[in-house]
């Protein structure tokens, strides 16, 4: 048998009745509840359809030929997919307290008698509805909150690996500029080291022109000195000159005292050239 499908927002009703007069009672009862009903004309029959379709509840007869709606009930409860499927037992003549009892060990909800009647059986199959709606959406509840749990935990696990690459980014980052600190710190150390040296240097040089030009002043205060003995001789013999111009011996001693005079400052002067070059 071809699985039937219920239209959006109704659920299956099996109707189990080996007499189609009855099924169409139960049909015609529960139309108004706007449900997809099932019929099964055997326990047989409603075991194929079972296996094919999901059903709310299943109305069984209880006076069956052959399989009759005990052994039903029994089968089908002791399979795992169908042991939570609500049963209402239709008898006419089972009705008695041992009979009830024994369907509720097979897994009835409730009990129907003929000749049924329409608002009862009407209001024991909207109870059972509304019971397996609300058990349905609180499932699709629990799949959507499962399901919001994995996604929970996929985005977790995707923050906790992007939280951990951040931190190996930031570890490598921090590497990279402790490594570029280092060098810009050696090359300061060398920058003030050359710098040291620089200045160094510069003091030496300062030291050797301030040592320079004291040898200098030294130099030129002896040239003074140097010069004013030439310039005493050069005046003596000019006085000499003046005082006896008749002798020649004192002329040509005057004469060569100042030859050599003029060379000496000649000397001197070439070495004061020297000192300015």
């Amino acid at each position: 048998m071809a699985a039937v499908e219920a239209e959006v927002g109704k659920v299956n009703i099996l109707l189990v009745d080996d007499q189609p007069a009855r099924l169409l009672s139960y049909r015609t009862i529960l139309e108004e509840l706007d449900q997809n009903l099932v019929c099964a004309h055997s326990g047989a029959e409603a075991l194929s359809c079972l296996m094919h379709t999901e059903f709310a509840l299943i109305l069984l007869d209880v006076s069956m030929p052959g399989m009759d709606g005990f052994e039903t009930a029994a089968m089908i409860h002791e399979h795992p997919r169908f042991e939570s499927t609500p049963i209402i037992f239709v008898t006419g003549v089972h009705d008695t307290e041992f009979d009830r009892l024994k369907g509720y060990k097979l897994g009835a909800v409730d009990y129907v008698s003929i000749p049924v009647v329409p608002e009862i059986l009407r209001g024991k199959v909207s109870v059972l509805i509304e019971l397996h709606c609300k058990r349905r959406d609180l499932e699709r509840a629990n799949h959507s909150l499962a399901d919001a749990n994995r996604a929970l935990a996929e985005a977790n696990a995707a923050l906790a690996e992007a939280n951990a690459n951040l931190e190996i980014e930031k570890a490598r980052e921090l590497e990279v500029l402790n490594e570029n600190l280092q060098v810009s710190n050696r090359e300061l150390a060398q920058s003030n080291q050359a710098l040291q040296a620089q200045v160094a240097e510069r003091n030496r040089a300062e030291r050797a022109l301030k040592d320079a030009d004291r040898r200098k002043d030294e130099f030129l205060a002896i040239l003074a000195h140097e010069l004013r003995n030439p310039l005493a001789a050069l005046s003596a013999s000019a006085r000499l000159l003046g005082m006896q111009p008749q002798k020649p011996e004192f002329a040509a001693m005057a004469s060569s005292s100042i030859q050599r005079q003029v060379t000496h400052m000649a000397r001197l002067l070439d070495d004061l050239l020297d000192v300015s070059r």
